[in-house]
């Protein structure tokens, strides 16, 4: 079964003032990253 995280992020970080594109655009690319790096780790049904 894959496993869930969550992140939580605090709204000052996203809307400070106005929002942050660059920051959203930024932490997606991380995430993905992160995401496709492990997905290759571990091949379909062997998690």
């Amino acid at each position: 079964m894959p496993k869930t995280f969550v992140i939580s992020l605090g709204g000052s970080l996203i809307f400070p003032g106005k929002l942050d594109k660059n920051f959203l655009i930024n932490f997606k690319k991380t995430i993905l990253k992160y995401v496709n790096k492990n997905s290759r780790q571990h091949p379909k049904g062997k998690n």
